[in-house]
């Protein structure tokens, strides 16, 4: 096998790898079909120069048009993968012209395959011994010879679609003002050749394929720097993402400081009447020191009543902190929570809410700490306290109960509130953890208590789960220990 053989069989294996990498490339990313109609060329090279490589070994007049044929048939999605992708590629519009040149292909195509009339029925004998190529092949008859000048013709039309439209100052037109020309060169050769002007070989394979090369290298130029922009979008979509999440989980915070302190306001006007009590036995007891301060024989009573404005004070303290604890706005804090002890603390502010509607039950067992908030796990048994209490109408605190369970069940911390109020109508126990979703009195509710409450006890790794009925509701939540999830 000759040198130009060896060569013709290298293009058609380097454009049959091209075309296959290609047709990968769309059915991985399909954004237009600019690699589809760039596989069908490359494929199609392959297949021309494969036939020419066979056509330089042909022996007879039958084998030498068997395989010229076959050129012409591989020339035909040749021109049309060509055209197409040029199409894509230079992101044209326009049919009329397509639609004549796929004409013309496909009449070509049905000569070529149902016909002998492309070649004449003799043989031309080429031999260059430089190359060591020694074939026959049959001439070109003058219907054969109008169908390869029409062929050039789409060709030159093709080239001129690249001058006229193709974008000056893109970095592709370096490698377009390479393979263009050589593809012309490649072409007016062989139009030469076929209209035995020379007995040279067929140069149109390395032609193409050295357009394939080129648009190979376009194409592959174009994928990768599409994935480093979606890189780059990934990138920046992600901090975007850790931006909006910081921002959410602020205002998550926000939220439930918000609705804490709608408590705080529900809570207010009691504590005022408790811290009013030990204030005016404070004011009481600084007047009857004023009259002692007189008298330095009343030192014993003297001593008696500073003792007692001094529990007076701490009590007005320790009212005034619990309130203050809760109120409070912090970045949020992980720690070991007990939550007996803070069921404690919360029930110290709601007794004032109670003292016209329940009796407060407490049943607490010992439970093991667990990682979480302290303020927020506060709030959680704050709210829903403050809603089994006001599920209870005021004016008989006699005959109700609000009892409030601590249970340790294995690795998970239980609390359990349960009232004998009125209970949630049937078709609203969906509804309850629902933002802004309230059965009570315009006024009276933001509607945002539970559904804090549910978003507060996730966020803790923790469930929250309602029974009711027409004798009361009890409401159950369970921790596990464990850090407070980022969600």
């Amino acid at each position: 096998m000759g040198i130009a053989a060896l060569a013709t069989l290298a293009v058609a294996v380097a454009a049959l790898y091209s075309g296959a990498f290609h047709g990968w490339l769309h059915f991985v990313h399909r954004r237009g079909r600019v690699h589809l109609w760039h596989a069908l060329t490359a494929l199609s090279v392959c297949g021309l120069a494969s036939c020419t490589a066979l056509l330089y070994g042909a022996e007879t007049l039958d084998e030498a048009k068997r395989w010229q044929n076959a050129q012409v048939l591989f020339g035909t999605p040749l021109c049309i993968g060509f055209v197409q992708f040029t199409w894509e590629y230079l992101g044209l519009t326009g049919r009329f012209a397509r639609a004549a040149l796929f004409a013309f292909v496909t009449g070509t195509f049905v000569l070529a395959a149902g016909t002998d009339a492309l070649f004449e029925h003799r043989l031309l004998h080429h031999r260059i011994p430089a190359l060591g190529l020694d074939y026959v092949r049959a001439p070109t008859s003058g219907l054969g010879a109008i169908m390869v000048v029409g062929f050039a013709a789409a060709m030159v039309w093709v080239i001129w679609l690249y001058r006229r439209h193709g974008r000056r100052n893109d970095p592709d037109a370096r490698t377009l003002a390479v393979t263009i020309p050589m593809l012309c060169v490649s072409g007016l050769f062989d139009v030469a050749l076929v209209l035995d002007l020379h007995k040279l070989p067929f140069l149109v394979p390395l032609g193409y394929m050295g357009v394939v090369v080129g648009h190979s290298t376009m194409l592959v130029r174009r994928f990768v720097q599409s994935i480093e922009r979606s890189d780059a979008l990934a990138e920046n979509l992600h901090e975007l993402v850790e931006r909006r999440t910081a921002e959410l989980r602020q205002k998550d915070l926000q939220l439930a400081h918000g609705e804490r302190m709608a408590v705080v306001g529900t809570l207010a006007a009691g504590i005022a009447h408790e811290i009013n009590n030990p204030v005016a036995f404070l004011s009481s007891n600084l007047n009857r020191l004023e009259e002692l301060w007189r008298k330095p024989e009343e030192t014993e009573e003297a001593l008696e009543i500073l003792s007692e404005c001094q529990e007076g004070a701490d009590r007005v303290r320790a009212t005034v902190a619990e309130l203050m604890s809760l109120a409070r706005r912090d970045e949020r804090c992980v720690e070991p929570v007990d939550l007996c002890e803070v069921v404690l603390s919360v029930l110290k502010m709601a007794r004032y809410e109670a003292r016209d509607r329940a009796v407060l039950v407490k049943d607490l067992a010992p439970c093991p700490p667990f990682s979480g908030d302290r303020r927020l796990v506060a709030q959680v048994v704050l709210n829903l306290v403050m809603n089994g209490l006001q599920a209870i109408p005021p004016g008989h605190p006699g005959r109700n109960r609000l009892v409030v369970r601590t249970r340790h069940l294995g690795d998970r911390v239980q609390l359990q509130v349960e009232d004998s109020g009125r209970g949630i109508p049937e078709g609203f126990r969906e509804e309850i953890f629902d933002p802004f979703f309230t059965t009570k009195e315009p006024g009276e509710g933001t509607g945002l208590g539970l559904a804090v409450t549910r978003k507060i006890v996730r966020e803790h790794r923790g469930t929250i789960e309602v029974e009711s009925s027409p004798r009361g509701t009890r409401m159950t939540v369970e921790f596990r220990d464990g850090a407070v999830s980022e969600a």
